[in-house]
């Protein structure tokens, strides 16, 4: 596996980060494989990716993480976290249930993270819909949210300082501007649905990295390469972008609800619902994707921008060469 640098060894050489900085990839990749951090105990090599099925999503959220090395793998005293979870939908079948998020906070500050960053406000009640808000309360006041705000009129955001970074394994997206926090943070964790995208027909690990990006102009390029926000989208454009956006930083623990999710009409809603109530983690995205496909129906060879992420070298989607634990559970604890 390839050796990368820290965050905290790439400040030590006294490069800051200004707003109009192009920042190489490789200054900001994390460690990965051999070179994790010190103190950490190692990951359990046995277990590539784990999926784990029935009604009890936040044990099986706690489950999944000890069985990939528990979570003083990847979260150190005083790091901050980038937390991506996908929740800013209001209809069935668009969001991550929350006993997933609660279980990965929980875990986070009892490691002792300093900061949990969550680059996009979540819907409205999104707490409400899991019975154990109350008992977490706590922890969820500690969440940094961000005060990111969306301009329906002049397509324009406020609140967020995004960073104009190079992308120099990019096949058509080689610039991209992204959330500040998201660079400096010392982890990435992924929490992502899979669902049903209308351009893409799938959406997990992979395309949630947008959510670091703006709408103007990195998202306007992805959806078309004139950069006209009025220009009909290009979606195999959009597949190869995702791909590229993705070689800027893979998330250090990605932990995919396939519970209740869209299968028609994605990924915005209200559709079709399909349900597999199952959770699936790991730290390959292309894999946890490729897996991912079969709760709508797809095989991962079918979805470009896996194959494009796979070609890019983020992940593999050749499953049958991995070791996947399956867990089924009948009845809640």
């Amino acid at each position: 596996m390839k050796k990368s640098i820290t965050r905290r060894s790439f400040i030590k050489t006294g490069t800051a980060l200004g707003a109009s900085t192009l920042i190489s990839t490789t200054a900001l990749a994390h460690l990965t494989g051999d070179d994790a951090k010190e103190g950490t105990k190692p990951r359990n090599e046995s277990v590539d990716l784990i999926a784990l099925t029935g009604p009890t999503y936040y044990d099986h959220t706690l489950q999944a993480i000890e069985a990939l090395g528990g979570i003083d793998r990847y979260v150190s005293k005083g790091d901050k976290i980038a937390l991506n979870i996908n929740a800013i939908r209001k209809h069935p079948g668009t969001i991550v249930h929350p006993d997933i998020t609660l279980a990965v906070v929980g875990l986070c500050w009892q490691a002792g993270a300093s900061e949990i960053y969550v680059p996009k406000p979540l819907a409205a009640g999104y707490w409400r819909r899991t019975s154990r808000m109350a008992e977490h309360q706590a922890d969820i006041d500690r969440i940094t949210f961000s005060e990111r705000a969306f301009n329906r009129e002049t397509r324009e955001e406020t609140g967020v300082e995004f960073v104009e970074v190079d992308l120099p394994q990019g096949e058509r997206l080689k610039k991209a501007h992204v959330d500040r926090r998201f660079l400096d943070a010392d982890v990435y964790i992924n929490l992502p649905i899979s669902k049903h995208h209308f351009g893409t027909n799938f959406t997990g690990s992979l395309k949630n990295m947008m959510a670091f990006t703006p709408y103007k102009p990195t998202n306007v390029f992805m959806h078309s390469p004139t950069g006209d926000p009025e220009a009909e989208d290009d979606f195999d454009h959009l597949s190869k972008c995702i791909a590229d956006l993705n070689t800027l930083r893979t998330a250090d623990l990605t932990v995919l609800a396939g519970i209740e999710f869209l299968t028609s009409n994605g990924p915005f809603g209200p559709g079709d619902i399909g349900r597999a109530d199952t959770i699936v983690a790991g730290l390959d995205p292309v894999a946890i994707d490729a897996y991912a496909t079969r709760f709508l129906e797809r095989k991962p060879e079918e979805i470009s921008m896996i194959r494009y992420a796979a070609e890019r070298g983020i992940g593999s989607m050749n499953l049958s060469t991995m070791k996947i634990q399956t867990v089924t559970t009948e009845t809640e604890s």
